[in-house]
């Protein structure tokens, strides 16, 4: 018990230290920091209520009672906290349908009745605690809400490029601690093993933020510097680059928001252009690049061709968007790096002038 109540203490301090630095996180919004608040509050309580149910054993109606509202707080609170973290990790616009959150709050409703009808648990009068003839339930509802925190953080990584075989590894800890528990109660793994993932979940959380651009969502200008090397040790790459044309009039006409809808709009077309064959960076104000390993040509042309096409759209939808110039090169060992940016820059910007020469041609025409 001893071994129990000092692991706990140092998942506690764990958890709370975790708590403090999310609430000091510059990069989260105050959504994600109240989402991490609530669920480390929430793991907190549960670790406290694990300690007191292996502190209060004597058979008396006094230790019974702190047995039972333990579990309650236990098996009532784990299901709920991936999906309290989904706030965090998912988009601002992600919103939990009520069927994601009905299997933890029957499990709730089951676990409150409990200790007067023993649905998931009970705690005999000598306070013996046993498991209850509906506990699968519980692990159900426990497994549904991974699997809803897992969807979410995979769409969320999605939007941020990011890598899925973290979030992946993380929730096989998860599943993998929470399983030993169910098949050996007395090893009491789960919190220890939850309080460990969230702290390599918030890490791999403020990864993905810090070097992601907050307008647009893509890469920033320091990820786009340590890919570029990235790049440059493959030996072999193609970079693509693109400036919005006239970005300077949308702000000064339309204002700064519509602005920044224009460019996050734009992003959202390159990498949805993109996304099969490389990353998309913002490196300036109205400055894009893409940087791509894949050495088929043609499937980079289908991309160029896409993200024109879709640009197209986008201005025939909302007048508002500007044209967007791009210029391409192929990096390689008969063209430096720095070189090959250099190139694109240059076709970049014969592909502007060439664009507003057409432009002007056409504003004569109808003059």
């Amino acid at each position: 018990m001893q071994e129990i109540i000092v692991r706990n203490g140092v998942n506690l301090c764990a958890i709370l230290t975790l708590g403090y630095m999310s609430q000091h996180n510059a990069l989260f919004s105050e959504r994600a920091r109240k989402a991490y608040l609530v669920a480390v509050c929430a793991v907190a309580l549960s670790i406290i209520a694990e300690v007191l149910s292996v502190s209060f054993i004597a058979p008396n109606a006094l230790h019974r009672f702190i047995n039972k509202t333990s579990c309650v707080i236990g098996f009532g609170l784990s299901p709920l906290i991936p999906l309290l973290l989904v706030n965090a990790f998912g988009s601002e616009h992600t919103k939990l349908p009520w069927a994601a959150m009905l299997p933890g709050l029957m499990n709730l409703f089951l676990v409150m009745l409990s200790p007067f009808f023993g649905f998931i648990f009970s705690v005999s009068p000598p306070n013996v605690y046993s498991r209850g003839p509906l506990f699968l339930l519980y692990v159900f509802a426990y497994w549904f809400a991974i699997a809803v925190f897992l969807v979410v953080a995979l769409r969320a990584r999605k939007v941020y490029q990011g890598e899925a075989v973290v979030l992946v590894a993380l929730i096989f800890i998860t599943l993998l601690g929470t399983t030993i528990q169910v098949v050996m109660p007395e090893v009491l793994l789960s919190w220890s093993t939850i309080t460990i993932v969230m702290i390599l979940g918030y890490t791999y959380h403020t990864d993905l933020l810090d070097k992601h651009d907050v307008v647009t969502r893509l890469f920033n200008r320091r990820a786009y510097e340590n890919d570029l090397h990235r790049l440059q040790a493959e030996g072999k790459g193609w970079i693509i680059l693109f400036d919005v044309d006239d970005f300077k009039l949308v702000n000064d006409t339309f204002g700064h928001h519509s602005g920044d809808l224009c460019l996050r709009t734009i992003a959202d077309i390159i990498r949805e252009s993109y996304s099969s064959v490389g990353c998309g960076y913002r490196i300036g104000g109205d400055e894009f690049c893409v940087l791509s390993t894949c050495l088929d040509e043609e499937k980079i042309r289908e991309a160029n061709a896409g993200f024109l096409a879709n640009i197209r759209g986008a201005r025939n939808s909302d007048p508002k968007i500007p044209f967007v110039s791009m210029g391409h090169a192929f990096y390689d060992s008969s063209l430096g790096l720095r070189e090959a940016v250099e190139v694109a820059d240059r076709e970049l910007f014969a592909y502007k002038r060439g664009h507003k020469e057409q432009g002007a041609k056409k504003d004569d025409a109808a003059q």
